[in-house]
């Protein structure tokens, strides 16, 4: 199984998908976000949290696939 990601925030999805698997799956790990930086930036910090929540055995790869298949989408009446 394949797991894509893209970065649309607001703009195709009605939500920020670097931050909504968090919101969705484990809020505390969002709140952990919401409060440390990393000296790779961004991304490494998107990484090491990701790797978080896979450690997690109930967030398996079907679950998080399947919430990123449910991030909200813009309507076309949004634009």
């Amino acid at each position: 199984m394949s797991l894509l990601i893209f970065d649309f925030d607001w703009s195709l999805v009605n939500e920020n998908s670097d931050t909504y698997i968090f919101k969705v799956l484990d809020p505390s790990i969002l709140e952990e976000i919401k409060n440390e930086r990393s000296p790779g930036g961004w991304t490494a910090l998107m990484d090491e949290k990701l790797l978080k929540l896979q450690r997690n055995p109930r967030h398996t790869l079907d679950a998080i696939a399947e919430t990123m298949a449910n991030l909200p989408l813009l309507s076309a009446s949004s634009y």
